[in-house]
């Protein structure tokens, strides 16, 4: 696949749709919610830009797993794959399974 987004948008991969609940009960395909989430495959090339109008960039990589906002962007289907491609401003987080490093405090406060 070759598919090159154009300014501020990324392709992103979404991540498989729940089977079953936490309590393990089988879901049907018509339950669930729409996915939020998956990872970067394509960067268009104004991603890394400066900020526009006192909005920040994330600073996104190929291959970060993101959170995105519900209903944006296009989605498509290329060979049974489901890709969304969104602005980089719909992405709300990037998801780890490290969790952060807690903050350091300085040990003394100046005089």
């Amino acid at each position: 696949m070759n598919l090159i987004p154009y300014g501020d948008r990324v392709v992103i991969r979404q991540a498989p749709k729940a089977t079953q609940s936490a309590g393990g009960v089988l879901l049907p395909d018509t339950v669930g919610e729409d996915h939020t989430e998956g990872t970067i495959l394509a960067l268009g090339p104004d991603v890394h830009g400066s900020a526009f109008w006192g909005e920040e960039t994330i600073g996104l990589c190929v291959g970060d797993r993101v959170v995105f906002t519900k209903w944006s962007g296009s989605e498509i289907k290329i060979d049974g794959e489901t890709f969304v491609i969104i602005r980089e401003k719909d992405i709300v987080a990037i998801y780890s399974e490290d969790p952060a490093p807690a903050p350091t405090l300085p040990s003394a406060l100046p005089a």
